[in-house]
């Protein structure tokens, strides 16, 4: 993720989906779909429900320029 307090920009990234939770302490089932870039207007939408990034493309371009160099310096 990547934010300057007001928009939030999720890089793509695979996440945990429970697909039917467990019974009586056995695990359950899961599945592992991947998240495109996606942005999301914290000010307007604080439960991320709305994905923006194809109404705000200069933001996106800012916060994906952001992350890049982040993750340049502190991952590789």
């Amino acid at each position: 993720m990547s934010g300057d307090g007001r928009w939030k920009l999720h890089l793509p990234h695979k996440y945990r989906k429970v697909v039917s939770k467990g019974k009586d302490g056995g695990a359950g089932k899961y599945a592992h779909p991947k998240i495109n870039y996606s942005l999301y207007d914290l000010k307007n939408d604080p439960y991320e429900k709305n994905n923006v990034i194809d109404s705000h493309p200069s933001i996106a371009k800012k916060l994906k320029s952001w992350a890049k160099t982040h993750l340049k310096k502190f991952y590789r």
